[in-house]
């Protein structure tokens, strides 16, 4: 799939990820206790109702603040009122003096948006400026300034924002950065917090300058860092008959992050084929996998699953002896934990009658590495001395018998003793315990210091070396595990004095490297197995789904013979679609651009062509200008059909034209680029009610307009070109702010009802749009190639409404930091870049005292689930069989949570001494100071 961004290497790539997570941004919400009254005297209140719906707020807010002794002035200016007059009247209110604070009421909710919602969303902007710049005027006094708003923030998962009123947080940013000592301030509510709740924030007198109250609880806003998160990731419905699905790991050594996720069918190309895989087994390398500890020669995380049985759903040229509906079974180095798999045809042979799937997938790799490994590279013969490891799993009852047809005296071990006694039951004399290296001692024991001939081996460390140690003359080691391999375990040359053979056995790295012997010894295993030479392991089934479970069996080794995953064919699903699979841009769709025949639109027209689009509509309300022209030429030679459709975005028929035009040859619209805009600047005594119409028009109305059009729509994504002025404020752009507000407003509102939409608050570009002298004169300019990538992640993501800018750091948000608590996380420039976890968010606003309590819940909630059981806090987490695997499953789930990082001896404790632990190494990092 072509993307936006130009030129290759991993190294790029990974610069732009991370410049693109340093600059995210987004406001989040974290519940949060009322501080206490901090004032002796509650104070004296100016009480603005902006209509007779708002009287009554009014009236219910003045009785709430009179119980606690506060006076009260109430003063009722509606939006159709003779406003030199009411300006007048307010002017004289202010000038008695001795306001602690003026609160403009607004009205709640009533009703359905529809098309004149954002026409009363401008008129109540209009409305609250007209009130707003009388107070400045006021030098006898500084009263703060708030506003109440009902449900105009999404506070909450489910909000569905008010419209009406989406204006008021960009505007209220604005004034705050024009006249700081008014700290202006907004309160908004739901339609279950009563006047008590916010009279007693009024008396708390909290710095706090953006809150909410939902269910009676209360809200504070941050500006936060927001690096794009694996849960923003877009999600899509498969069909489990026809749709690519695999399991994979998102952070190795956590399985809770084992999802399913979707993926591209890959047509069998020459000498290939595809298989519905119904069967996969689990070995040893997929819990390596899972835990990170396995990688291809090239160093990359391989897919997981090694071997399948399933059946042939596609051939490739050049393959004769498979065909469709074939049953087979094979290897492929491309991961087997999934509906399909596409490999080379050498790689799977027809399954004989009598062997079942789920029976193939059991033998596979199994049977297949204890053939290879004893007859092939051990050449074992009668007479000859073996020593099985771990011989009550696939590969070990595998061994066991080849081992026995071909004469060979047999030695084996196991991890416990309900085991060893399954081995003693199947005629096996010489038992030990595969857990110690007692073995070896007991091995040259029972052989009168002989030894063996051939170890099939799968232990590690001291017990392989021991193993080693134990070979007689001419002896082969033949070892099937990886952790060693995989960790470059030292190993002692001096035994190979005896003329010893060391064979490294990976059937995975042997379907790269020589796949027709792979079939062949696939073909040799299944027959041998229908013929009943090698046995049928017992086998315990698990749904793909529950890969989990399996993988948490198989490293605490608690089963027998082989594990099975049962691969679905029937139903639906809901996965991860990775972001590299969206369809932002496709040749078979449509897209809209609004703003289309600026700078910033041509750019990204251009960049939409070159990612695939198949036809771009841009929309403007003048004429394409020469050097417009000249670039719409430059896009078609692309391959992209462009049109050019101009007109006011404010009007209906506008709208409705974009959309005809976009659908004209058949495509369907997929996309929606509102970038349309007008950018009047003025500080707030100079704002005109016309000024913010010419503001508001294009953003507000052309949004709606475009939502009305684009009901019947097909839509992948409807993305709207919003601005940081709303995100922080910005002096002089209250018009502009407002406008943009509305529009993040709207976007919350669209997903709300399940509709595509995307909002994203941009900094100043350089060298395209409308903010190039703003941007090179701060210097904190949004590089086009950048802004393009960003666009297009975004668009590739789930989620709703982000900032973007290069400000992290910069003088003037630190600077902002220091007086404004929504910004506090910015107020050292030491601030980590990379955006902290929720949880972590949520624990250091809590008091101190509290973290090991909450830290006590997080550990025992995680160690519950790994291990599936109640967890008592003062009880050594050894002592549940934490074992090393599980361990370090563990401590990823923690530094994920927490960022703290805990070693392998550190976790050794109870989860209370943990707990402890870690409030310690996060005291120690809160109060460590910034770096110079």
């Amino acid at each position: 799939m072509r993307g936006l961004q130009l030129g290759t290497g991993a190294s790029q790539a990974s610069e732009r990820a991370r410049v693109l997570g340093e600059r995210l941004l987004s406001i989040e919400w974290h519940e949060r206790e009322l501080p206490e009254n901090s004032h002796a005297e509650p104070g004296a209140w100016l009480l603005i109702s902006t209509c007779d719906a708002a009287d009554l707020v009014a009236a219910q807010l003045t009785d709430a603040l009179k119980v606690h002794d506060a006076q009260c002035t109430t003063m009722s200016w509606p939006q159709r009122a003779d406003h030199a007059a009411q300006a007048a009247r307010l002017r004289d209110q202010l000038g008695t003096g001795g306001f602690t604070g003026v609160f403009v009421l607004t009205a709640p909710q009533t009703g359905d948006p529809d098309a004149e919602s954002p026409v009363r969303g401008g008129e109540l902007v209009k409305h609250v400026v007209r009130i707003a710049r009388e107070i400045p005027e006021i030098t006898a006094q500084e009263p703060r300034l708030y506003v109440l708003t009902h449900n105009a923030q999404a506070v909450l998962s489910g909000d569905r924002p008010n419209l009406e009123q989406g204006g008021m947080r960009g505007l209220l940013r604005v004034i705050g950065a024009e006249h700081p000592h008014l700290k202006a301030s907004y309160v908004d509510v739901d339609e279950q917090t009563g006047a008590e709740s916010v009279a007693r924030q009024l008396l708390a007198a909290s710095g706090e300058d953006e809150t909410a109250w939902r269910n009676d609880q209360w809200y504070t806003a941050r500006l936060c860092p927001a690096p794009l998160r694996p849960e923003e990731r877009q999600t899509t419905v498969v069909d489990h008959a026809e749709a690519g699905m695999r399991l994979q790991i998102r952070t190795p050594g956590d399985l809770q992050t084992l999802e399913f996720a979707a993926f591209d069918r890959v047509p069998p190309g020459p000498g290939e084929i595809e298989v519905a895989v119904t069967a996969s087994s689990i070995n040893f390398a997929d819990v390596l996998v899972t835990f990170g500890r396995y990688q291809t020669l090239d160093g990359r995380q391989p897919q997981l699953g090694t071997d399948f049985a399933g059946v042939v759903s596609a051939v490739g040229p050049g393959v004769s002896e498979l065909k469709v509906g074939d049953r087979v079974g094979g290897m492929s180095p491309n991961g087997c934990w999934a509906t399909f798999v596409t490999c080379d045809a050498r790689l799977a042979t027809r399954l004989p009658e009598g062997l079942t799937d789920a029976q193939a997938a059991a033998v596979t790799t199994a049977s297949a590495t204890a053939w290879y490994g004893l007859q092939d590279l051990a050449r074992i013969k009668a007479g000859d001395k073996v020593l099985i490891h771990s011989a009550t799993g696939g590969v070990g009852q595998a061994a066991i018998a080849i081992a026995r047809a071909a004469g060979a005296q047999i030695y084996a071990t196991a991890g416990n003793e309900k085991r060893r006694d399954l081995l003693r039951d199947m005629g096996i004399e010489h038992v030990y315990d595969s857990r110690s290296v007692e073995f070896a001692e007991q091995i040259r024991r029972d052989t009168a210091g002989y030894g063996v001939d051939i170890v099939l081996n799968s232990v590690t460390g001291a017990a392989q070396l021991a193993g080693l140690k134990l070979l007689a003359l001419g002896g082969r080691f033949i070892e099937i595990g990886k952790r060693d391999i995989y960790s470059n375990t030292r190993l002692e040359l001096l035994p190979f004095r005896r003329n010893l053979a060391f064979y490294g056995l990976d059937l995975g790295l042997m379907s790269v490297s020589h796949p027709a012997a792979v079939r062949e010894l696939l073909s040799t295993v299944y027959r041998l197995t229908v013929e009943g030479v090698l046995p049928m392991p017992q086998s315990t089934h698990y749904p793909l789904a529950e890969a989990a479970t399996a993988i948490r069996v198989m490293g605490a080794a608690e089963h027998t013979g082989k594990l099975i995953l049962d691969v679905p064919h029937a139903g639906r699903s809901s996965v991860v679609l990775p972001p590299e699979q969206a369809r932002v841009f496709r040749s078979d769709g449509s897209y809209i651009i609004t703003g289309g025949l600026g700078g910033l639109g041509l750019f990204l027209a251009e960049k939409m062509a070159n990612a695939g689009a198949g036809r771009i509509v841009l929309s403007s309300r003048s004429q394409p200008s020469q050097k417009a022209l000249e670039t719409i030429e430059l896009v078609r030679a692309i391959g992209s059909d462009v049109v050019v459709e101009c007109g006011d975005i404010a009007q209906p028929d506008t709208a409705d034209r974009l959309v005809t035009a976009a659908t004209a040859t058949g495509l369907p619209l997929r996309g929606v680029l509102h970038a349309a805009a007008v950018v009047e600047d003025a500080t707030l005594a100079n704002i005109t009610d016309e000024l913010i119409e010419r503001d508001w028009a294009p953003k507000a109305y052309g949004a709606w307009q475009l939502h009305r059009a684009t009901a019947d729509q097909p839509l992948d994504w409807f993305c709207s070109f919003s601005s940081a002025a709303a995100l922080v404020g910005s002096p002089g752009q209250g018009a502009y702010a407002a406008a943009n507000s509305w529009l993040d407003t709207f976007t919350h509102w669209r997903r709300a009802q399940d509709l595509p939409a995307t909002s994203i608050a941009w900094g100043a570009w350089g060298q395209i749009g409308r903010a190039i002298a703003f941007a090179e004169q701060t210097g904190d300019a949004i590089a086009p190639e950048e802004g393009a990538y960003a666009f297009e992640t975004l668009l590739r993501h789930n989620r709703a409404y982000s900032g973007y800018a290069p400000v992290i750091g910069s003088p003037w948000l630190t600077a902002f930091a220091q007086h404004s608590p929504f910004a506090e996380k910015f107020q050292s420039l030491g601030q980590n870049r990379s955006g902290t976890s929720k949880f972590l968010a949520e624990l250091v606003d809590l008091p101190r005292e509290e973290w090991p309590d909450r830290l006590r819940r997080l550990l025992s909630k995680q160690v519950g689930l790994i291990l599936r059981r109640t967890i008592d806090t003062d009880r050594l987490l050894s002592e549940y069989g934490l074992d090393s695997l599980s361990s370090q499953e563990l401590r990823a789930r923690v530094e994920a949570e927490t960022g703290i990082r805990i070693s392998a001896t550190e976790i050794n404790t109870t989860v209370r001494g943990l707990a402890d632990l870690m409030c310690d190494k996060l005291a120690a990092d809160r109060d460590a100071p910034a770096p110079a």
